[in-house]
C-alpha cells in the first residue's frame, strides 16, 4: 500500500463538493532522553543506536504510506540513580528495590519494581548483579554487562510514576528527524535549554505519528466518506504534516514559541478555507496511562488524554479546548446511535 493509493476520490463531485471535518488520531510516539544523545554511555553508542533506529522507521514509512514526524521538545523533573545504595534484588519476591533521588535538591525515593523477571531461568540465577551509575542501571551475570537501561528508559518502560509530568515547550516539523532537532543544534531546544533549569530537570524528545482522517457526508448522492488522508492525499505530505504541527503550536502556546501564534491562526484558516474544512480534531492519546506521556504548558494543564478542535465558522477560527472526544464524534455523519 502507498500513499495516494485511493486519489481518485478527491476529485470525485460527491466527495469534493461536501463539507469535511479531519479527525487527527495518534499512530506512535518515541521518547528519547537528551543526554543519551550528546553524552552516551561508555559502553555503547546510545546515539548511533537512536539514529538507526530512527532511520528504520523512516525506511518503513518512505516504502509504505508516508509520514512526517511531529515532535514535541519538553522536559521533566531530574531523576538519578543513588550511587550510595545498591539496588537489592529479591529471588523469592522477583522485585527490584531502589533509591532515586529527584530535583535539584536530590530528594529522595525509596521504589520496589514487583515482576522484574519474566524469565523464569533468570530469576533464580544466583549470579545476577544490579548496578547503578547516576543515569545507567547495569544487569551483571558472570561479571559480564547483559543489559543497560538508562533510568528515564527505566521508569518509562515499568509504567513507575512519580507524580511529574512533561512540559511541552516546542512543537516542530521534520522530514528528517535522524539529524533534526536530535543534533542538538536546533533554536527551539536552545530556546528550552535557556528558559529551563538544568539543575532540576532533564530534556527529552518526542517524536509523533499521527493519522488525519477525513469525514464527510453527501447526502444528494447518499454517501458518508471516512478515509485517510493518506491514502487519498488530498492533502500533501508535507502541508499534511505542517498543519499538524500548526495547530499543536497553537493549543499548547508555549513561551517561546508564543510570537509565531498570529501567523499560524491565520495559515490554518487559509488552509480550512480552501479545503472546505469546516473543523480539524486532535486527539492525542495513549494505550496506556504514562507519566511520560502526560504533558502540560503554561496553557494546559497536565493530562494523559489531550482533545480539541478548531472549528471554522465563517472567516473566523476558533479553538475549542472544552469539547470531550465522544461529543465531537456524535456529530460525525458517520456517527451510530447503539
Amino acid at each position: 500500500m502507498y500513499r495516494g493509493i485511493f486519489k481518485f476520490i478527491k476529485s470525485q463531485d460527491a466527495y469534493s463538493s461536501t463539507e469535511k471535518k479531519w479527525f487527527v488520531s495518534l499512530l506512535q510516539t518515541e521518547c528519547f532522553w537528551y543526554d543519551m544523545l550528546l553524552a552516551p554511555p561508555e559502553e555503547v553508542n546510545t546515539r548511533k543506536l537512536i539514529k538507526e533506529h530512527i532511520q528504520s522507521i523512516e525506511g518503513y514509512l518512505e516504502n509504505n504510506i508516508e509520514k512526517r514526524f511531529i515532535y514535541f521538545l519538553g522536559s521533566r523533573k531530574k531523576v538519578r540513580f543513588s550511587t550510595k545504595y545498591t539496588p537489592k534484588y529479591s529471588h523469592a519476591k522477583n522485585e527490584l528495590n531502589l533509591i532515586l533521588l529527584v530535583g535539584k535538591n536530590r530528594e529522595k525515593k525509596k521504589i520496589t519494581v514487583p515482576d522484574f523477571f519474566y524469565d523464569q531461568t533468570i530469576r533464580y540465577n544466583t549470579d545476577i548483579v544490579f548496578e547503578v551509575t547516576d543515569k545507567y542501571l547495569y544487569l551483571k551475570v558472570d561479571n559480564v554487562i547483559i543489559d543497560i537501561c538508562s533510568i528515564h528508559d527505566f521508569l518509562r518502560e515499568r509504567y513507575i510514576n512519580l507524580g511529574y509530568n512533561t512540559e511541552v515547550h516546542y512543537v516542530g516539523y521534520t522530514k528528517n528527524p535522524q539529524s533534526r532537532p536530535i543534533d542538538g543544534i536546533h533554536r527551539g531546544f536552545s530556546n528550552m535549554l535557556y528558559n529551563t533549569s538544568n539543575e532540576d530537570n532533564d530534556f527529552f524528545v518526542f517524536f509523533n505519528l499521527f493519522n488525519p482522517t477525513s469525514l464527510s457526508s453527501n447526502d444528494s448522492y447518499n454517501m458518508n466518506f471516512c478515509i485517510s488522508n493518506s491514502l487519498m492525499n488530498e492533502i500533501d505530505l508535507d502541508k499534511e504534516g505542517k498543519i499538524i504541527e500548526k495547530c499543536f503550536i497553537n493549543y499548547f502556546n508555549s513561551v517561546i514559541q508564543n510570537n509565531e501564534i498570529t501567523g499560524l491562526t491565520k495559515n490554518l484558516r487559509n488552509f480550512a478555507n480552501k479545503y472546505n474544512m469546516r473543523s480539524i480534531a486532535i486527539n492525542l492519546e495513549y494505550e496506556s496511562p504514562n507519566e511520560y506521556y502526560s504533558y502540560y504548558s503554561r496553557c494546559i494543564t497536565p493530562r494523559f488524554h489531550h482533545f480539541f478542535v478548531f472549528k471554522l465558522d465563517g472567516k473566523n477560527l476558533f479553538l475549542d479546548k472544552k469539547i470531550d472526544k465522544d461529543t465531537y464524534l456524535k456529530s460525525s455523519p458517520l456517527y451510530i446511535n447503539e
